[in-house]
């Protein structure tokens, strides 16, 4: 037992030295200025790096050597990591109500994820056993995926970051183990609750946070599907392109390029995110922070971090896609939109008609109608007591990208019904919906952040 947790505090420690030795090359070539000292962020560089080599052919046990010598180089150097034992400074941090949170916060999921079984479909059969795919291969091959999984289908294009993990872990570890493997999950999520801790010095603030992003996500944090990591990410990733439209800080447009690339890393769905990320810019008059992406400071961070998935997933598309099924419309267009609304009984009858169904799945079902609605009452109410610093066109421009997010999802089911008839797209509604929704549910919780966070300070006092 004390094996495994020494190789846990090994593995969480070689993916900070990793994430701390890549910022320190990035800020010589000013590439991370040196005030950016962002622990989630080395954290999360080094996970898309070693995700990024193992996707692209590198085994894992020359990963395991690459960590062994980067980690004898630092003891060596002192040069990655430094360690403070005055006991001053560790009151100091005990003493901080928000450290004092993370610690708890982190403790109570990290056992919460690791004693939860992996038992629902897409985690046993999807998520993790990709994981096992790679890991008793020693490395990912598109091949070995078409022996265990099939020659083509969906699956084989799904971002493999949680697999990789999962597999890396039961390399260190020395065997597979079903809940062992799910510390990359918690791998995944400690970098965000740091970043949750460090950017909303309030402790309000910060609880706020963790319940609207992190604990609203519910068992998706710990059941060991990845809808619930893609919600987190979305959410960062939104926070920090709304606070680079606001501030100019490259520091968040870097912030949103890496939680970008890590919500790549994820889900497919995350291409949802990118569309809706790209209407807001338009919808701002904001398209310069596109061609900033590529000027040589950032340029090299999306290289690097965010065009290694997107080439993958479309590398591994066109490999496996069977691009003749699209001519196997059941409907033509015309007809299907008169079947969508005519009067058909769904789910026994408590429906009358398909587009009702897909609207009230969701919308209602899912309760985005209700963080809808909250911010709304709090815009309205402002009209009347004047307590947000937030005009009607910047609340407006909030609800944007959510929307968007919201509408894409709407018109995939739609997509589903017409490309593979109307009861289908009833199965994907029902089998998914509430995970679909859940970065939707994501986005609007950054804007109830974002007003909690515009009450002015003479109301806010008044609250107290």
């Amino acid at each position: 037992m004390l094996i495994v947790i020494f190789k846990i505090i090994f593995l969480l420690g070689i993916f900070y030295i990793l994430g701390n030795l890549i910022f320190r090359i990035f800020s010589k070539f000013n590439i991370f200025e040196k005030n950016f000292n962002s622990v989630s962020i080395k954290f999360l560089v080094s996970i898309i790096l070693v995700n990024n080599l193992i996707l692209f052919g590198i085994k894992l046990h020359y990963i395991i050597i690459l960590f062994c010598f980067i980690v004898i180089i630092s003891i060596y150097n002192f040069y990655a990591y430094k360690i403070n034992l005055r006991l001053n400074h560790f009151q100091s941090h005990i003493k901080n109500k928000n450290n004092v949170i993370f610690l708890i916060t982190s403790i109570v999921l990290f056992i919460k994820i690791i004693i939860e079984p992996v038992q629902l479909w897409d985690a046993r059969s999807i998520w993790f056993y990709s994981g096992k795919i790679i890991y008793f291969n020693n490395q990912y091959l598109l091949e070995n995926f078409q022996n265990d999984f099939c020659k083509s289908c969906l699956f084989l294009f799904y971002p493999k970051l949680i697999p990789i993990l999962s597999a890396l872990i039961a390399k260190i570890m020395g065997f597979w183990n079903d809940y062992l493997t799910k510390i990359s999950l918690f791998l995944i999520l400690l970098p965000a609750l740091i970043f949750l801790k460090n950017e909303f010095k309030s402790h309000m603030t910060f609880l706020l946070s963790l319940l609207l992003i992190i604990f609203s996500n519910g068992f998706y944090i710990w059941n060991g599907y990845i809808d619930g990591y893609l919600s987190i990410y979305s959410s960062l990733m939104y926070y920090s392109l709304i606070n680079y439209i606001n501030f100019k800080d490259n520091r968040y447009l870097i912030l949103t390029i890496i939680f970008l690339a890590i919500s790549i890393n994820l889900k497919i769905e995350s291409l949802f995110l990118i569309l809706s990320s790209f209407v807001l810019i338009l919808a701002t008059n904001n398209i310069k922070i596109i061609s900033k992406c590529f000027l040589a400071k950032n340029s090299m961070i999306v290289l690097f971090f965010l065009s290694p998935p997107l080439i993958w997933i479309l590398m591994n598309y066109f490999n496996v896609y069977n691009f003749s099924s699209d001519d196997n419309n059941i409907y033509s267009f015309s007809n299907y939109l008169n079947a969508i609304f005519e009067n058909n009984e769904v789910l026994a009858s408590r429906y009358n008609n398909y587009i009702s169904y897909v609207f009230d799945m969701t919308l209602n079902k899912s309760k985005v109608i209700y963080f809808l609605i909250l911010i709304f009452i709090i815009k309205l109410l402002d009209k009347f007591n004047n307590f947000l610093n937030l005009s009607w066109k910047e609340f407006l421009y909030f609800q944007i990208l959510p929307v968007t997010y919201l509408t894409i999802i709407i018109i995939f089911y739609l997509y589903i019904g017409y490309s593979y008839g109307l009861p289908s797209m009833k199965d994907w509604i029902l089998a998914s919906f509430d995970r679909y929704t859940l970065p939707v549910k994501g986005l609007l919780s950054i804007n109830l952040i974002l007003l909690f966070n515009s009450i002015k300070n003479d109301s806010f006092k008044k609250i107290k």
